[in-house]
C-alpha cells in the first residue's frame, strides 16, 4: 500500500484528456472492458516487438528486462517472451471487476469502511492503474493523497482513497485493514510529506518507514490480515508488508533490532538509513541537462524517420522511457501548430 506525496499538475492535466487515464467514480462495463483492452495493447502487443528485437540491438537491455521481471514475478525468466507471458497472465488476474455491476459492488463494500460518519473532505475512487509495461512490475495496490485541487462540501482540498481492481479478491475483512492502513496514512499527515531533495533511497523508504508507523498500531489479528492482503494483491505467497525495524526481512522487517512507536515514521527512516543506505561514491556524477519528459497527450515528431513520423503519445513504459505514438495526418499536425502557436 501506498501514499502519493505530490501530484505532478502538468502531466495530471494532460492525462485529464485521455479518459481512460483517470480514476473513475462508476463507468460503465464497456468502459471497463476498455481499460482492459488498453492495458493488454500497451502491456502486451504494443512492446512484443520491440522486446523481440532487443538481443539484436543491446543485450544488456534484454538482461536488464528479465532481472527485473524474475523480481516481480518471483520466478526463473530467461527470455523476454516468456516475462510477456506471464505478464498476460497477470493481466487477467488483475481484471477482477469486469461490469458495472460488480464496480458499484465494490464501491459500497469499501464505503462500509471508509469512515463516512467522520467530518473530513474524503473521496473514495476506483482506478485501473495498469496502462503500460512498467506498469506490472509495481502491482497495482490501495493509495492515499491529498489533492489541493479537488472541491467537495467542504471546500478546495481533499483527501483521496484510490481502490484497484483486485479489491474484489479480497475478503470483507481484509478489504477493512486495506482501508484501515490507507486511512493511518491520511491519519498521520503522511499524504502532506514533500520531500526537497529527489534522493531516490529516502524516498522509497520513507513510504515503508510510514506503512511501519501504521502497521505497528494493528492488532495481530490486523496484521496477519495485512501479509494476506500483499499476498493476494501481488501474486506472491511470499510478499510481506513493512511491520516492524526487528523482524527478519521474510516477516517485514529489516533486522534492525530497535522498537518504535505508532506514527512515527522519521525514527525508522533514519535507522533505515544507517543501517542499509549503500555507500555513496566519493566523487558526484557530472550534472546532467534537464530531459524533457515526454508525457500521455504530448503531440511528437520523430526525427530519423522517411516519411518523418508524428502523432500523439499514447502510452509511456516508466521502465524503459519508450513511448508508444498514435499516428496523425500532416493536416492534422499542422492545425495542432497552428493552434500552439496561437496560444503563445
Amino acid at each position: 500500500m501506498a501514499t502519493k506525496n505530490t501530484i505532478n499538475i502538468k502531466g495530471f492535466e494532460k492525462e485529464k484528456s485521455l479518459d481512460l487515464f483517470k480514476p473513475s467514480q462508476i463507468c460503465s462495463t464497456e468502459k471497463l472492458e476498455a481499460y482492459y483492452i488498453n492495458a493488454r495493447d500497451n502491456a502486451i502487443f504494443r512492446y512484443r516487438d520491440i522486446l523481440k528485437e532487443l538481443p539484436n540491438i543491446n543485450p544488456a537491455q534484454e538482461e536488464d528486462l528479465i532481472i527485473k521481471g524474475s523480481s516481480a514475478f518471483n520466478t526463473q525468466i530467461t527470455k523476454s517472451i516468456e516475462l510477456i507471458d506471464l505478464a498476460y497472465d497477470f493481466l487477467n488476474y488483475y481484471h477482477a471487476i469486469k461490469t458495472e455491476e460488480q464496480l458499484r459492488y465494490e464501491f459500497e463494500r469499501a464505503k462500509k469502511v471508509f469512515y463516512e460518519k467522520l467530518e473530513l473532505p474524503l473521496i473514495l475512487e476506483f482506478n485501473y492503474q495498469l496502462f503500460t509495461f512498467a506498469d506490472i512490475f509495481n502491482f497495482p495496490t490501495f493509495y492515499s493523497y491529498a489533492n489541493p485541487e479537488t472541491r467537495t462540501d467542504y471546500g478546495k482540498g481533499a483527501y483521496h482513497i484510490a481502490f484497484p481492481a483486485t479489491q474484489a479478491l479480497l475478503t470483507d475483512d481484509e478489504l477493512m485493514v486495506a482501508m484501515k492502513h490507507e486511512w493511518g496514512h491520511i491519519y498521520q499527515g503522511h499524504c502532506r510529506v514533500n520531500f526537497k531533495n529527489n534522493e531516490t533511497f529516502e524516498k522509497a523508504n520513507a513510504n515503508r518507514a510510514m506503512d511501519i508507523s501504521i502497521n505497528i498500531g494493528m492488532s495481530p489479528e490486523e496484521k496477519e490480515l495485512l501479509f494476506s492482503v500483499v499476498r493476494k494483491l501481488t501474486r506472491n505467497d511470499k510478499a510481506c508488508p513493512c511491520m516492524d525495524l526487528p523482524s527478519p526481512k521474510d516477516k517485514g522487517g529489516y533486522s534492525i533490532r530497535l522498537n518504535t512507536k505508532p506514527g512515527d515514521w522519521k525514527t525508522p527512516l533514519k535507522y533505515i538509513k544507517a543501517y542499509h543506505k549503500p555507500p555513496e561514491d566519493e566523487t558526484p556524477p557530472p550534472p546532467q541537462p534537464p530531459k524533457n519528459e515526454i508525457m500521455i497527450g504530448d503531440y511528437v515528431s520523430i526525427d530519423g524517420t522517411s516519411p518523418k513520423k508524428r502523432g500523439r503519445v499514447v502510452g509511456v513504459d516508466k521502465l524503459t522511457g519508450e513511448y508508444t505514438v498514435e499516428e496523425i495526418s500532416d493536416e492534422e499536425w499542422k492545425r495542432i501548430k497552428e493552434q500552439i502557436k496561437n496560444s503563445i
